[in-house]
């Protein structure tokens, strides 16, 4: 890409994205509230009083309206237990599953870009790194996946072969929910904006774990411990 119009797309970037607490923030609030709903959105949060500071962002909002967590944090409890997220290829690694993990969350939130670039398949990169993440936390995963729009393709359109990338790209179904061993249980979600929905047993969260359970009987962090002292003695040094 031709680095004036990254630069051009990036102040574009930063001048649609999200502070918060905002307007935008209150709006989907309200929404929440109005529907009852908890929801994990994932945004482009620019930090206030910056020249360029951004940026990617899980907000979980409760079915009261009320904003319940801004990932940096990545679980927050509900009635029906601890819900987390993380974000792109955070999702893929093995520390925050594990920190994860120790919250013992029912659901986990994956939120992912629009697209990646060419030669990448979107779809087994997700189905890979979530399948493998719901299989080891035994908690439905949900992949919440953002959508190409007119506009984009219209920004980012530099050339016939980019437009074409993404006109390829929209049509992709890629959002699905996957349950505690890993299968698909709905979706993927055609194209295009919508809402993918299953019914839940929390009770099979519980029954996964006969097999197994990395934050309690599955695990043996006293192997690892020794890995993490050498790292913050390393970085003590600096």
């Amino acid at each position: 890409m031709d680095r004036g119009l990254a630069w051009t797309l990036f102040l574009r970037l930063f001048e649609n994205s999200v502070e918060v607490p905002g307007p935008e923030v209150d709006q989907i609030a309200a929404a929440c509230k109005e529907a009852n709903i908890y929801a994990i959105v994932g945004v482009n949060e620019r930090r206030a009083g910056t020249t360029g500071t951004t940026f990617n962002t899980q907000l979980t909002f409760g079915p009261d309206g009320s904003l319940l967590n801004k990932h940096q944090k990545v679980s927050v409890t509900s009635e029906h237990g601890a819900l987390s997220g993380l974000i792109c290829g955070e999702n893929a690694n093995a520390l925050a599953m594990y920190s994860v993990s120790l919250d013992y969350p029912v659901v986990h939130v994956a939120s992912w870009p629009t697209h990646f670039s060419p030669g990448i398949d979107m779809q087994d990169c997700i189905l890979n790194s979530t399948r493998g993440l719901a299989y080891s936390l035994k908690c439905f995963v949900l992949n919440s996946v953002g959508v190409i729009g007119d506009d984009a393709i219209e920004a980012y359109g530099e050339d016939d072969t980019i437009r074409e990338y993404l006109e390829t790209e929209r049509q992709k179904p890629l959002a699905t929910i996957l349950g505690p061993d890993g299968n698909i249980i709905a979706g993927p979600l055609r194209a295009g904006d919508g809402i993918l929905y299953a019914d839940i047993c929390l009770s099979d969260v519980v029954i996964a774990k006969y097999g197994i359970d990395i934050a309690g009987h599955y695990n043996r962090p006293e192997l690892f411990a020794h890995h993490f002292a050498k790292y913050f003695s390393s970085q003590a040094k600096l």
